[in-house]
């Protein structure tokens, strides 16, 4: 959890003690809800983050939004989620760590220990689910974002294809090595159909191998 939250879990504890809401009767105890108390908040950081990843799937399936905006959004809802799921990982492995040292801790720390390490781990095992979500959330994004480009761009290569011929033919026309004094309708007419029919020949041609 932050360093800002702990001040105000604890201010929250004394609260509770004072109005005799908890009770603490050691140290232990006192410890134990304390940090009970920073791993309810992680497990409700972990309700509005997946609150947030479902909005994100539903932007991105409708594409709502600036796709950079969007894709930033996901990325630092992964983040987050890595950060609590990190932070729960390592509280976990402190307390499963304290639960062995048996002659070193009270007798009334043994199920509160356990108790702790239960909610970290669910904590982590929760988070481990929403990131796995949230990345397919970002893969999903991706992948259709990559296919659109890739289609793109076979669409204007298949266009270059095509008008490659017509560009070579007037080209050729355009060179000063035919020179006329006036204009051959015949020989336009010509020039025009075998371009029509390079042209139609090319659209056939990319129709039956299937690239549009």
């Amino acid at each position: 959890m932050a360093r800002e939250h702990v001040p105000r879990e604890t201010a929250q504890i004394l609260e509770r003690l004072e109005t005799g809401r908890i009770q603490a009767g050691t140290p232990f105890e006192l410890s134990y809800a304390i940090v009970s108390s920073l791993a309810h908040r992680q497990g409700a950081q972990l309700a509005r983050l997946a609150t947030q990843v479902a909005g994100l799937e539903q932007r991105v399936r409708g594409e709502l939004g600036d796709p950079v905006r969007v894709i930033e959004e996901m990325f630092l809802v992964r983040h987050e989620l890595l950060s609590i799921r990190t932070m729960a990982a390592e509280s976990g492995e402190v307390f499963t760590r304290m639960s062995a040292l048996t002659r070193m801790i009270p007798p009334e720390a043994p199920p509160l220990i356990q108790d702790l390490i239960n909610r970290f781990d669910r904590v982590r095992s929760m988070s481990d689910s929403e990131k796995e979500f949230a990345q397919g959330v970002i893969d999903f994004y991706q992948a259709r974002t990559t296919t659109r480009m890739n289609v793109a761009m076979e669409r204007l290569a298949l266009i270059a294809a095509i008008l490659l011929p017509v560009t070579a033919i007037a080209s050729i026309y355009g060179m000063n090595l035919i020179v006329g004094d006036r204009t051959d309708f015949l020989q336009l007419v010509l020039v025009l159909s075998v371009m029509a029919m390079v042209v139609a020949g090319m659209l056939a041609w990319s129709k039956r191998m299937g690239w549009w």
